[in-house]
């Protein structure tokens, strides 16, 4: 006597752990990127370039978890970022430590010192 009807629930247990192992792989694989890339431009030499500061922005990620519409949890952090515009008119967006955004001001003209894709300060002049 065969199972009738069970063809798509012996399926999902098929799919399900693939669709997990691919998540953890897509995880971990932009994980791995992000380490590789950073340790690419902690060995590129530090480069100091007069720039002008033309934006700033922040970027929160993240959300808001709730239970029974009572209690709940918000899960957010928040980038700053910079936007400067160097001598031979390039325009260069880094990514800037939370201690140090408050520093940079739009319109100011300064040593921008960065690594790769790294900020490492800018001092005003």
């Amino acid at each position: 006597m065969s199972q009738v009807g069970f063809g798509a629930f012996d399926m999902m247990f098929n799919i399900v752990p693939v669709i997990i192992l691919l998540g953890f792989i897509f995880v971990f694989g932009t994980i791995i990127y992000r380490i590789v890339n950073i340790a690419k431009d902690k060995r590129k030499p530090i480069i100091p370039v007069r720039a002008k500061v033309v934006a700033k922005r922040t970027q929160v990620r993240g959300g808001h978890t709730s239970h029974n519409d009572m209690h709940g949890h918000t899960l957010s952090s928040t980038y700053y970022y910079a936007t400067f515009e160097l001598e031979n008119g390039e325009r260069m967006e880094l990514a800037i430590p939370s201690h140090q955004i408050g520093y940079i001001v739009e319109g100011d003209t300064g040593i921008l010192n960065f690594q790769g894709s790294l900020f490492v300060k800018f001092d005003r002049i």
